[in-house]
């Protein structure tokens, strides 16, 4: 074995033990978002932690035409997996209406571009926001399955300039 062969080789285990470490575990989580006793498709729910440093991270899905929804975690670019990682969540839903509610002019520095369209949304606007939302979910290790939520009330319409 040639002298400057051993480094190399070190080289090449430190860099395999490091670059294969996985990152956080996920656990997955499904469920579904009812809207008024109904299925709500095309919603996106997301998972906040309630506290920082807890390993805990955002997490998000599209609910299906039956209101289901899959978590995933990304991080950066990198699809971590499906689920979140374990921990106490605080969770939001926003689904915004398909049609605007109102057409706002250009702003100053454009004057001449299109109108903007105002969106309202489908159910009232607190659950847009996690901390608003009242809706929170505990994450436990393994499946993490009918991690369902309920909402209620007519949608928010009238959304200020």
């Amino acid at each position: 074995m040639k002298l400057y062969s051993i480094p190399c080789l070190f080289m090449i285990i430190v860099l395999f033990a490091f670059g294969c470490q996985k990152g956080p575990k996920v656990n997955y989580v499904e469920g579904t978002i009812q809207h008024d006793g109904a299925p709500l498709e095309g919603a996106t729910v997301t998972f906040t932690p309630k506290s920082e440093g807890s390993g805990a991270m955002i997490a998000s899905g599209e609910t299906d035409a039956s209101g289901k929804y899959r978590l995933t975690v990304v991080q950066g670019v990198n699809k971590i997996g499906g689920g979140t990682t374990e921990g106490e969540y605080m969770v939001s839903v926003v689904k915004k209406t398909t049609d605007p509610i109102r057409m706002d002019p250009p702003p100053p520095a454009y004057p001449n571009s299109a109108k903007i369209p105002v969106y309202g949304y489908v159910f009232p606007k607190t659950y847009t926001n996690p901390n608003t939302s009242g809706l929170t979910a505990s994450i436990k290790s393994g499946k993490n399955l009918n991690v369902d939520f309920e909402l209620t009330g007519p949608g928010d319409k009238t959304i200020t300039p």
